[in-house]
């Protein structure tokens, strides 16, 4: 295998366009705090799925051991979601994955 080193030519290459499609225009997050109840379940009702008890968000939140998010660039609509928990040692548990349905692939 070559290494190839930076050189002042490769400085000045264009990049390819990342964003070229509508699911590479998201922000992720893995902070819990950038989550709202109400938006999980406004992503919940486009991914067809039953909204919950926006208490329970909270709470279910809080315990879990990981939250990422994802949100359209634009708009800041949430458009996918997913939440674990773990018991710290062996084993975790992935709950709540949704993805707005009408994205591209």
């Amino acid at each position: 295998n070559a290494r190839i080193e930076p050189t002042d030519a490769n400085a000045n290459t264009k990049r390819p366009n990342v964003n070229k499609y509508k699911s590479q225009r998201s922000i992720l997050s893995s902070r819990k705090s950038d989550v709202m109840p109400k938006d999980i379940n406004d992503l919940f009702t486009r991914s067809g799925w039953e909204p919950r008890d926006e208490d329970q968000w909270k709470t279910a939140l809080e315990h879990s051991f990981c939250v990422v998010s994802a949100r359209l660039f634009k708009t800041q609509t949430l458009v996918g979601f997913v939440r674990a928990t773990s018991d710290l040692a062996l084993n975790a548990t992935i709950w709540d994955l949704a993805v707005d349905e009408s994205l591209p692939d």
